[in-house]
């Protein structure tokens, strides 16, 4: 699943910029969905030069830059075309 996420990445509108993160002990339960099923797990930046959208996740002054959505809506929606074309 992550080679098709690669492969939807290098196809998409706008400006991806892969970066893989070193794991951190943030808690999250995803890895039990991937005992069920195939899938890959992404971040999303949503981040401008903007002082709104350089706090944190979780803080209370948090804000995104929703031109980061239809970016992300194209991904997922690649991805999945991508990996259902696959499995034909």
């Amino acid at each position: 699943m992550q080679e098709t996420e690669k492969r939807s990445l290098s196809g998409g509108p706008g400006r991806y910029a892969p970066e893989h993160y070193k794991p951190s002990m943030g808690g999250d339960d995803f890895s039990c969905y991937l005992d069920h099923a195939p899938g890959v797990y992404f971040r999303l930046g949503s981040a401008n030069d903007g002082e709104a959208t350089q706090h944190p996740l979780h803080h209370a002054c948090f804000d995104v830059d929703e031109s980061a959505l239809p970016l992300g809506a194209h991904l997922l929606a690649q991805t999945a075309w991508d990996f259902l074309s696959q499995r034909r």
